[in-house]
């Protein structure tokens, strides 16, 4: 028989985070991730730096299960509206009462010459930091496309580590 929860969260990042705290202790809720770690977005660029370790770029588990939810390592491969189940990618189902999707985004790669070539990734999960910390290690030049916080303070990261940053941006100024 399948474990039933009021309430199911697809996606362990910030709005995940924010809704176990939220309701976790007032329902039977769980929050699903695929990933080993939910992030601290803004912390990326100082794990590239050096300033800090890469594990103080994670978000702490307990945020989830100290908050009264269970957190599931897993991957959602369907979504059965009917019966309000969910197939789970390591062979378990899930049934719920209701279900949120908060899956967040992933970075914007626009669609320009060469955006498709070796080299070009977002910044946002632990494989893009684990990817960029080896990959910088090999290179003299660098484009962050993206002013935002956390672009500029990876173009200060890249550059503190001796490379040559072009910060471009859509914004005119």
């Amino acid at each position: 028989m399948m474990e039933k929860y009021d309430i199911v969260v697809i996606g362990g990042g910030p709005s995940g985070v924010s809704l176990s705290k939220l309701l976790g202790n007032k329902f039977k809720m769980a929050v699903i991730r695929p990933e080993n770690y939910s992030m601290i977005y803004c912390a990326l660029p100082y794990a590239i730096e050096g300033l800090i370790e890469n594990e103080k770029t994670f978000k702490s588990d307990s945020l989830v299960t100290d908050a009264g939810a269970k957190l599931i390592h897993d991957k959602v491969i369907k979504v059965n509206i009917g019966d309000k189940s969910l197939d789970l990618e390591k062979g378990s189902s899930i049934a719920y009462d209701k279900l949120i999707i908060a899956t967040g985004t992933v970075p914007f790669i626009p669609p320009i010459p060469g955006h498709n070539l070796n080299g070009v990734t977002g910044f946002k999960t632990e494989d893009d930091l684990l990817w960029m910390e080896n990959k910088i290690k090999d290179i003299n030049d660098a484009v962050v496309v993206g002013a935002g916080a956390i672009g500029v303070e990876l173009a200060q990261a890249l550059a503190f580590k001796g490379i040559n940053v072009h910060l471009v941006d859509v914004a005119d100024s």
